[in-house]
């Protein structure tokens, strides 16, 4: 319950902070770990008068996370997904740049540079996500 309780705070403060964000749906390319990742879309993160600060490459969730080896659950009712193994469990919600990671004895908020969006009913988020949080490697 506190999990939840803490998810959409967290979801609701990132909603409301004023991140302002210009997308561009050009194929971009993205390797995790020498595997292809298909779909990735290309972004950029910008400053509150929409000058561009950087282009971050997003994948699609579920894909990168099963390749690496965590398993991966949607909860409706808090509107979330879950990245999970056997020594941590992320939280990730759409149009969120907080995450929340549960390791097996200590919780922590992790911050993305761009919010995670939703395309096609699939979760994307920034690659930077993959080395930081789950220590995989990465190529562009």
């Amino acid at each position: 319950m506190l999990k939840k309780v803490i998810t959409t705070t967290l979801i609701s403060a990132v909603l409301l902070s004023g991140l302002f964000m210009s997308t561009a749906w050009a194929g971009s390319a993205a390797v995790i770990n020498g595997k292809d990742v298909s779909n990735a879309i290309a972004t950029y993160k910008t400053d509150s008068n929409g000058n561009i600060e950087k282009k971050v490459v997003m994948i699609p969730l579920r894909e990168a996370v099963q390749y690496l080896g965590y398993s991966v659950s949607w909860d409706g009712h808090s509107v979330a997904a879950t990245v999970s193994n056997d020594t941590q469990e992320i939280i990730v919600g759409p149009q969120d740049k907080a995450i929340l990671i549960y390791g097996k004895q200590s919780a922590s908020i992790g911050e993305l540079d761009v919010p995670t969006q939703i395309m096609d009913g699939h979760i994307y988020i920034e690659t930077d996500f993959f080395t930081k949080y789950l220590g995989a490697k990465l190529s562009k």
